[in-house]
This record gives structure tokens, sequence and C-alpha cells, in this order.
């Protein structure tokens, strides 16, 4: 398939999803009966669902082509704040979400298994509710197993402002969920990690915890970079965490 056909089909998918919604918008619902009109409402929030899969490897692929280097965006987050005019927590919930359940390119440039294969394929069915996907997510990440133990108005907010330590739930002063990681050939020694910041600043010394899949590590803060007014920080971490830091990495403190 050459590129021009590759440009032109996606061209026709979007166009046809455009006219798909705008013919939803123009019938008049009330020519339904109730049991079509239930069958419809549900048919939809399964499109709805199925098409939050599609975002997730639409940010991957952003992150693995760097978009952002295109545009001056400081790294992925403000990328898809500025690009797609997203909230602050839409666009963290969005790269979190992205890195537990899309399909991510390994540092040999091989496709991997979303680090929660069965929520991700529930939600790619359509069989699985933002609330509940939310839930299942962040749930691994803090130990919780049962989504529907979790409240269904549960958000950033709950999330940025707990954390997992050792089996316990504790309250965190900080939180950043990573959104790029550099090495620097002049630093060897360190990692660049960069994410926007919830709580209080972080300073160098400062003992904190990284959070990735079910692992939970602590490390020290050798270095603060950079602090933008906007809660986009760069902060040093040893480079032996390699490893087990990401895009949507969970940092406490």
């Amino acid at each position: 398939m050459t590129e021009c056909t590759r440009r032109g089909n996606s061209s026709s998918v979007i166009d046809a999803l455009q006219a798909a919604i705008d013919t939803l918008l123009r019938e008049d619902l009330t020519a339904f009966t109730d049991a079509e009109f239930a069958a419809r409402v549900r048919g939809l929030e399964v499109c709805r669902r199925r098409l939050e899969t599609v975002g997730h490897r639409h940010v991957v692929e952003v992150n693995d082509r760097k978009l952002w280097t295109t545009t001056g965006a400081a790294g992925l987050y403000r990328y898809l704040v500025e690009t797609l005019r997203l909230a602050k927590a839409d666009a963290v919930a969005r790269v979190k979400t992205a890195a537990q359940l899309g399909v991510l390119t390994s540092a040999y440039g091989e496709k991997c298994e979303p680090r929660l294969p069965a929520t991700a394929a529930a939600q790619a069915e359509g069989a699985i509710s933002g609330a509940r996907l939310w839930a299942a997510t962040f749930g691994e990440q803090l130990g919780v197993h049962d989504p529907e133990a979790f409240d269904p108005s549960a958000d950033l907010a709950w999330v940025g402002t707990h954390t997992r330590a050792g089996g316990v739930m504790t309250e965190a002063v900080s939180l950043m969920v990573v959104e790029r990681v550099d090495v620097l050939p002049a630093r060897p020694g360190w990692l660049f990690v960069t994410g926007i910041l919830s709580g209080r600043a972080v300073g160098a010394g400062d003992s904190v915890l990284v959070h990735h899949g079910g692992e939970t590590r602590p490390a020290i803060v050798r270095a603060v970079e950079i602090h933008t007014a906007d809660g986009g920080t760069t902060i040093c971490l040893d480079a032996e965490l390699g490893p087990i830091v990401g895009v949507g990495t969970l940092i406490s403190r």
C-alpha cells in the first residue's frame, strides 16, 4: 500500500465516522420504540468505549514519533494539552491509561503486550465502562484488584492523593505521572524524568517511591532540573531505575 493510499484510507475512515455522527445527531429519537431506543443507547456506549482503545493507540504513536518535538511542546503531556485542547486531568488520564492498556513499543522496536491485558481486551470489546476502566487501571498500581470496590466517581484527584507503600494505603504529599524519560551522555548515571507534579514541590535529596505495575521501589531525587509554572517538572533519578521507569509510571512522596 502506497503512502498516498494510506493517507486516503485514513481520511476516508474519519470522514465516514464524522458522517455517521452527523446522521446520529439528525435522527428523530421519538420514532424508536422503547426497546429499540434502549438497544441503541447500549450500542452507542459500546462504540464510545471502543473508540477509547483507538485513542490509546494514537497516544502511544504520538509518543513513539515524539511529535511534541515538531511543535515545541515540552513533552507528550503538553503536546496533548496544546494540540487537542485537553484539560490537564484529561491529558494525564489519557497518558496513564494508554501506558497501561496500549500496545507499547520496546526499545528494540517490538510490540509489547498491554500491561493489563484483560482490562485492555474488555475495553476493546466495549464491555467495560469508563469508571471501571479507571478503577482497574489504577487499582493495579494501588494494590486494589476489585474494580467494584471503587466509587464510580473516582478520578484523578483521588488517585493524586493516595499511593501504596508496602501494601498500606497512605497519603502522598507529592505525585508525578511520568510522560517522558531522557538519558544524557554527559550524565550516564542519571535518568531525567519529566512529568506533571501535583502536590508539594520535590527537591534534591528527597526520598520518593517509584510505582510500576505491581512493583514499588524506593528512590532518591538526585536533582531537580526544571520546575515550570503549570506543574511540569524534570527530576533526576539513578540510572539503575531505567528498566521500571517509563511513560505512565507513578512517582510519589
